[in-house]
């Protein structure tokens, strides 16, 4: 993963996503607040969470599966 200016990058293969074929890029708040981009699949997701902590790692789990749920879903 890359990081800069409050972005982060997804690479190809990236072992969070694989679904997602690298692309990926998104910006991350605490307690789940997200937002991911991905220009491939035509794809804005907007997450507002109150996650229990700041860094949720069960949270973020979810929240991958989410995407790759609704990427299968778009492609589909």
């Amino acid at each position: 993963m890359g990081y800069g200016y409050q972005w982060w990058t997804f690479p190809l293969g990236a072992q969070a996503l694989p679904e997602l074929d690298g692309g990926l890029f998104a910006a991350l708040g605490i307690f789940g607040q997200q937002l991911y981009i991905h220009p491939k699949e035509q794809l804005v997701v907007a997450i507002h969470s109150a996650w229990p902590q700041p860094v949720h790692g069960p949270s973020l789990v979810e929240t991958h599966a989410l995407l790759g749920a609704l990427v299968a879903a778009l492609r589909s």
